[in-house]
């Protein structure tokens, strides 16, 4: 069951392109990331300086809280806890303490526009926890959020399906009994529950 999805990295100047991509094909799932604040220093290849990760945190939810109203042809906001695989401080992981109020005016939106989120899975090898973990699954679950897609964000084909172990464990501890995938633009829920 081959199906066709994209991933639409998008900034404030190219929203309209996002848009036309996405209706350029007839696309079985559309996932949406902000790989950039743009505005903001690079935090992906550049030095923070005196950014704390609460201030990275804070900045890049805005940025996708904006892309989140703006653009309405996505179904699920990829990997919001980016910028924590590129912080330099030894706890690198975001957590829900961080930008609460942020967070949910996110998981709102989403939910009332019918759309979920993503467990990024490519950072629990090196890292020890995945994009978003525990704590942000849990509160996304609390307003409501049912929708969550798990990707290992593989580069490479020894990548593939890992970290999935991982995403199931932390989806149960949070209270869903399901993960989602999509089908024509349609989420399809599967049961945690006997999962390979």
């Amino acid at each position: 069951d081959l199906r066709l999805g994209t991933e639409l990295g998008i900034l404030s100047d190219r929203v309209e392109e996002a848009r036309r991509r996405a209706k350029a094909y007839p696309y079985d799932f559309i996932i949406l990331s902000a790989h950039w604040c743009d505005g903001s220093p690079n935090f992906y290849s550049e030095p923070w300086g005196s950014y704390t990760n609460r201030d990275v945190f804070t900045l890049h939810l805005r940025r996708q809280l904006e892309y989140a109203r703006i653009m309405e042809d996505f179904d699920v906001l990829g990997h919001i806890t980016y910028y924590s695989r590129r912080s330099p401080y030894r706890d690198k992981e975001f957590r829900y303490t961080d930008a609460p109020d942020l967070l949910d005016a996110l998981f709102q939106t989403l939910i009332e526009t019918g759309r979920g989120i993503e467990i990024n899975t490519s950072t629990c090898g090196s890292l020890g926890f995945s994009m978003p973990d525990y704590d942000i699954l849990r509160r996304y679950r609390e307003l409501g959020g049912e929708i969550v897609t798990v990707g290992s964000d593989a580069h490479t084909a020894q990548a593939l399906g890992a970290g999935l172990d991982h995403a199931a464990a932390i989806l149960e501890r949070a209270g869903f009994s399901h993960y989602t995938t999509f089908h024509g633009r349609k989420p399809v829920f599967h049961p945690l529950e006997g999962r390979p």
